[in-house]
């Protein structure tokens, strides 16, 4: 269990959900993503195709595992190859090219996650620090400080269902 800064209740970690398999090495593009944004990230985690990434053995909690099964169906609907297979390489090339396809990519996992995080907590002021907490990630260094704050809040409200 592990609090917080949301909510002062313990949480229940989930380190495997149904039909997400979670490996704990760096994804295939590793070195794409440190030589596009010229930095090694760490604490963080990513989708490639039906498994999520987690060089750091980070203990995902059920909002994170939804914001990166939001980039599972985006790199499942986003494009195949001519043999009708799935290769999320494809989306990868476009994520690593274009801000603001990634930007509009992530603002959707982002969004999915604060609905996760809303769904439990009705508390307004929590509810507003920990969309602050997101708008911040997405508009910051991991993202190349690509949108404001103020637009990414905009954005991740806009998609949210709350």
């Amino acid at each position: 269990m592990r609090r917080t800064f949301w909510n002062k209740k313990p949480r229940k970690i989930v380190e495997k959900d149904d039909g997400v398999e979670i490996v704990f090495k760096k994804p295939p593009i590793y070195n794409d993503l440190c030589a596009a944004f010229n930095i090694r990230p760490v604490n963080v985690v990513y989708t490639y195709g039906d498994k999520i990434y987690n060089p750091d053995k980070l203990e995902l909690p059920p909002e994170i595992i939804e914001h990166e099964k939001v980039h599972m169906k985006q790199q499942k609907a986003w494009m195949v190859n001519e043999d009708r297979k799935f290769t999320p390489a494809l989306w990868w090339g476009k994520y690593l090219r274009d801000a603001k396809f990634r930007i509009d990519q992530e603002a959707k996992g982002y969004a999915r996650q604060y609905d996760v995080i809303c769904q439990d907590n009705h508390d307004r002021n929590q509810r507003a620090r920990y969309l602050w907490g997101l708008a911040s990630s997405l508009s910051g260094v991991l993202y190349n400080n690509e949108i404001s704050h103020s637009e990414a809040t905009k954005m991740i409200k806009k998609l949210s269902k709350y």
